[in-house]
């Protein structure tokens, strides 16, 4: 039995009327995620401010048991209702040399009261900082997340879900900085709905952004359960285990491979089956360190004869 390692693609191929089937073992590793920070405020008391929290604007800001998402304690700020003066925390993350290109960002959020002053269409926010300092106007920022008065969340100009009043809703954002390409995607899932992409070009000090940032404009606002994760892409390994050799003109050609996503996220992996121009494809969602089982088919095999197939992913096809 040969074991086949994947890169880009596998071969096999057909010789007479029939396939030489080839097989090989699937191959799996455990996916690696590292806590950059967690806060979920049940170790701190009422009224204090967590350690590492440097606040800026408003220092209305304090651990409450008013509310919580889960426990009992949450994090609340209050811009200055109606009013121009934001309440705002940073807490620095990392070094520019530590931070990751990839990042999962979560945690709860519920606006409270509140009237629009002057920071229109704002009420909250998440997001990044240059700088981790206590002047409201140094360094710069971006956003993750904006909870806008009308219930919309949105980032990078798109709207990614809803929220409603005096009600908690939770939050991920799989921050990815592909620095190649100069974008910067923000896969949203808020609540219970669908994910919704973001993309936006990168910024020049994008790199630079390592502390992380909430924000209320002209309301109060309360934030719990709060985490950042690094992980890492997708990375799909491929192994064929057989197929069903050998065929004839006409009949059905099929080949059984395994998936495995050795990265630190889940992802669809699609798998191309290729016999000299007849195609035919099978894909899935796979979760980090989860190996599935795909069935790519052609079902009219045209000719017979020695010929090569080629088996690929993530619809990258290279020379033959």
């Amino acid at each position: 039995m040969n074991e086949l390692p994947f890169n880009r693609r596998d071969l096999l191929k057909l010789s007479g009327a029939g396939v030489i089937g080839t097989s090989a073992l699937a191959q799996t590793s455990a996916a690696e995620e590292s806590d950059i920070f967690t806060e979920d405020f049940e170790d701190w008391g009422t009224g204090t401010v967590p350690d590492g929290f440097v606040l800026a604007g408003n220092s209305d800001q304090q651990v409450v048991d008013d509310y919580s998402s889960t426990g009992s304690h949450s994090y609340r700020m209050s811009g200055s209702h109606g009013g121009c003066w934001r309440a705002i925390m940073r807490r620095e993350l990392f070094s520019d040399t530590e931070r990751p290109d990839s990042m999962l960002i979560s945690g709860a959020f519920r606006r409270g009261d509140g009237t629009e002053g002057c920071h229109d269409d704002q009420s909250g926010r998440i997001g990044w900082r240059t700088v981790a300092s206590s002047s409201w106007s140094d360094g710069s920022g971006t956003e993750l997340l904006q909870f806008r008065p009308d219930g919309d969340i949105t980032v990078a100009g798109e709207t990614v879900g809803t929220y409603e009043p005096e009600e908690w809703v939770s939050f991920e954002v799989e921050y990815h900085w592909d620095q190649d390409a100069g974008e910067v995607e923000h896969v949203c899932r808020i609540g219970d709905s669908q994910p919704v992409t973001a993309v936006r070009d990168e910024r020049g000090d994008e790199g630079e952004m390592t502390a992380l940032a909430l924000r209320s404009d002209d309301y109060t606002v309360f934030f719990d359960d709060l985490s950042v994760r690094s992980v890492d892409d997708p990375e799909f390994e491929i192994d064929i285990l057989s197929t069903n050799s050998p065929v004839e003109a006409g009949d059905e050609l099929s080949v059984e491979v395994d998936v495995s996503n050795n990265g630190g996220e889940s992802g669809e992996a699609l798998v191309e089956l290729d016999v000299e121009g007849q195609t035919d494809t099978d894909s899935t969602e796979i979760g980090e360190g989860e190996t599935e089982t795909l069935t790519p088919e052609i079902t009219d095999v045209s000719d017979t004869g020695e010929r090569e197939i080629t088996i690929t992913l993530e619809n990258e096809v290279g020379d033959t």
